[in-house]
């Protein structure tokens, strides 16, 4: 499934993937009566941005619905469930997955003993 942010970004990329390689007048002022961005620079890095979230929220799902009982920090997480991901120069990134997935209800988080969040699978919602 991919998240609202994620389609508005993707048609902008694509309207500045047309609007670069098309070359007909007639196109280019169509595409120009759209509001969208000329500068197209910033909407790249915005798309692989929500496209890295997006995975890194699927991997945690992945690895919760393995693991249920699992449950850890964002360390914890990005060292351990995900290390593959090279989440922990990123914990940002992983943070946002994260409050996606507590938002979605698929995710519970508490506060643990050691003051920390801690994350956990919701089973109501995972059966």
């Amino acid at each position: 499934m991919i998240s609202p942010e994620l389609k508005g970004l993707l048609v902008q990329f694509l309207y500045c993937l047309v609007n670069k390689i098309l070359s007909s007048r007639l196109i280019r002022r169509i595409l120009q009566l759209f509001t969208w961005r000329d500068n197209c620079s910033d909407v790249i890095p915005a798309v692989m941005y929500e496209w890295r979230r997006s995975q890194i929220a699927r991997a945690v799902l992945t690895y919760l619905r393995s693991f249920p009982e699992a449950q850890d920090t964002i360390g914890g997480i990005g060292e351990w469930w995900l290390p593959h991901q090279r989440i922990r120069s990123h914990p940002a990134l992983l943070k946002k997955a994260l409050n996606e997935l507590v938002a979605k209800g698929f995710v519970l988080q508490h506060k643990g003993k050691d003051s920390q969040i801690h994350y956990r699978i919701n089973r109501r919602v995972s059966r």
